[in-house]
């Protein structure tokens, strides 16, 4: 039963003619297709727990966003990532990504993570020998709650100007990467979010830094 699961996650899942995995039904050789019906960065943060899934015998297939697809496709118990309907194949069951520390009893003991799961398929893109910072300043404009979570670019140049020592990138993808364009073009600020198309390429952008703020 999804009802619990509310109507963003049936409206993702109406496509899907599978049940939904309960916790309780056998795994072994059967196929499951994990899912978000939120944010790219919830997908991020639960998609480690599909590896429990494949512990109990099934066959994990992921649904991503077309722009997740090359670092999602980096999880060694994915065994495909698919980021349309029409390409999903046939499957015994479907469940959401975030349901699944409930669906698996993970206790707070059993829900730790011992390390890196995720990896850029691509080599690390390093833009300086100094001790280097990344920057993102801003999320999702269309999403309601932005005016939270998001800054503009200049609020950052009094922490920037402060250490001449170190570097700083921009890993700000999209239009407000562009916020940062006047202090790139004057050398305060070196442009990283140029080859951000995709997150295995953001990624790979943030493996070549030693901080992320």
């Amino acid at each position: 039963n999804t009802t619990c699961l509310g109507p963003k996650y049936r409206q993702v899942t109406a496509p899907l003619q599978s049940p939904f995995w309960d916790g309780k039904a056998c795994l072994k050789g059967k196929r499951v297709m994990a899912l978000c019906e939120q944010g790219a960065g919830d997908l991020l943060q639960f998609a480690r727990y599909c590896r429990e899934l494949s512990r109990l015998g099934a066959e994990v297939h992921l649904l991503a966003p077309p722009f997740m697809e090359d670092l999602c496709a980096t999880l060694p118990w994915a065994k495909a990532v698919h980021t349309r309907y029409q390409q999903i194949p046939p499957h015994d069951y479907h469940v959401s990504v975030m349901s699944l520390p409930f669906l698996l009893g993970l206790t707070p003991e059993t829900i730790r993570w011992p390390g890196k799961y995720l990896h850029s398929p691509y080599p690390a893109v390093r833009h300086d020998d100094r001790f280097t910072v990344g920057l993102a300043w801003a999320g999702d404009a269309s999403n309601p709650y932005d005016h939270w979570r998001s800054m503009p670019f200049p609020a950052l140049l009094p922490f920037v100007r402060a250490f001449p020592e170190v570097a700083f990138v921009s890993l700000q993808a999209g239009a407000r990467g562009q916020e940062a364009a006047r202090w790139v073009q004057r050398g305060l600020v070196k442009d990283g979010a140029a080859t951000c198309q995709t997150f295995g390429q953001t990624a790979a952008a943030m493996d070549g830094v030693d901080l992320v703020i």
